[in-house]
C-alpha cells in the first residue's frame, strides 16, 4: 500500500476548485463550542510494515461466534 502525499500546487488546486484560500477557512465554520480546543493525544505514527502487524495482532483477537 503506498501513500503519496498532496504536492503545495495539489493542496492549491483543491482549495481553490472549492473557493477558499487556505485549510483555516475550512474550520472557520465549525463553532468554537463543539472544537475540541487542544491538540489530539494520539500514539506515534507507525511505519506500513508495524501498522499491518499491529493490525494483524487486533485481527486475531477476533473470534468466530458460529462455533
Amino acid at each position: 500500500m503506498s501513500f503519496l502525499s498532496l504536492t503545495e500546487q495539489d493542496r492549491e488546486q483543491m482549495l481553490e476548485t472549492i473557493g477558499i484560500d487556505s485549510v483555516d477557512e475550512l474550520f472557520a465554520q465549525i463553532p468554537p463550542a463543539v472544537r475540541l480546543g487542544r491538540t489530539l493525544d494520539l500514539e506515534p505514527a507507525l511505519s506500513e510494515p508495524e501498522l499491518v502487524a499491529h493490525l494483524g495482532e487486533l485481527a486475531s483477537r477476533n473470534t468466530d461466534t458460529g462455533r
